[in-house]
């Protein structure tokens, strides 16, 4: 990650190339189509662990009232927070924050199964494969409703005004971030592009955290019962290493499926083999058969596929 004011070099050949720093736009980025796309792809960009529910969400209701403003990306985090991601390509308006907080305040009124319906609706699939979805990423949504919606703005710049209201409001407690983008020129014309945690610093975000515990202990609501997934505790604590061989648990499936799969692996082991990356929680493990990337979820559904079972309920 690159600090504000700080160079960028290459280095090919023993020799170092300052690499020009350049706008989003000069490298041909469009605001709702690269680098919405971009960040769709890799939502690690904006934070860990989040899982895209939908985009250009629209679809507001108050009373007899239609609202017709559009959030830019709807992420859920893995203790059951949604996330408005609201994108901006250059330096990012004084309205910023107030449109972010609308589209917050659209989105405290969704529920569990309107988060699993935009989610089958976005990514086209039934809702029964959704719901198995967003329980695996946030297993505090079976027991408890959506929790406190946060908000991440991002662009490649920010005023006073906007960074100052942001901190602002994290002081009542809305968790509230930026995200700086940079691109940046490399001598044989292609451009690299980076992101870093603008507001709250990272360095900083621990201390606050640890004081708001401190203050409002009493205060913390649902706080042992909203845990992250098995897979995101696994990656905070390092406790895999990467490229371990992870084998199938076959007795986790019915008979039919379980026959079918043994079938399979008789036939090529590699079927029933699979990597740890310690990459994050969508791209968890990589199969060995394929040599593609999912989440832990995401892959017993291929093999399901890929031995002629259905993964809708």
């Amino acid at each position: 990650m690159l600090m504000s004011g700080e160079a960028a070099f290459s280095i090919v050949g023993g020799n170092v190339e300052q690499l020009e720093k350049v706008s989003l736009e000069e490298i041909g980025f469009r605001e709702r189509q690269d680098l919405q796309r971009w960040i769709e792809s890799y939502p690690e960009i904006v934070g860990p662990d989040l899982l895209v529910v939908t985009t250009e969400l629209d679809r507001w209701q108050y009373g007899v009232e239609r609202v017709r403003n559009r959030l830019d990306v709807l992420f859920l985090d893995s203790v059951g927070s949604l996330v408005v991601a609201e994108l901006k390509r250059g330096e990012a308006p004084d309205t910023v924050d107030l449109q972010a907080l609308k589209y917050a305040a659209y989105c405290s009124q969704l529920t569990v199964e309107d988060v699993v319906a935009d989610h089958a609706r976005y990514h086209g699939t039934d809702e029964a494969t959704a719901r198995d979805t967003v329980f695996e990423h946030a297993p505090s949504l079976r027991l408890s409703g959506m929790g406190p919606v946060k908000i991440r703005l991002v662009a490649e710049s920010f005023k006073p005004s906007v960074t100052s209201t942001a901190l602002w409001l994290r002081d009542y407690d809305l968790d509230i971030g930026c995200i700086e983008i940079t691109a940046r020129r490399l001598g044989d014309g292609t451009a690299v592009i980076t992101s870093r945690r603008f507001l709250p610093l990272p360095i900083a975000e621990d201390y606050l955290v640890k004081r708001r515990r401190r203050e409002k202990a009493e205060e913390e609501r649902e706080a042992s019962g909203r845990r992250q997934n098995v897979v995101t505790e696994l990656l905070a604590a390092g406790a895999v290493e990467p490229v371990t061989e992870l084998g199938l648990k076959l007795e986790a499936f019915n008979q039919a499926q379980r026959e079918a799969i043994e079938r399979g692996i008789a036939d090529d082991a590699d079927v029933g083999v699979a990597e740890w990356t310690g990459l994050s929680w969508s791209k968890a493990v990589r199969c060995r058969k394929d040599g593609e990337t999912y989440s832990s979820t995401g892959l017993v559904l291929r093999i399901l596929e890929l031995h002629g079972h259905s993964t809708s309920r």
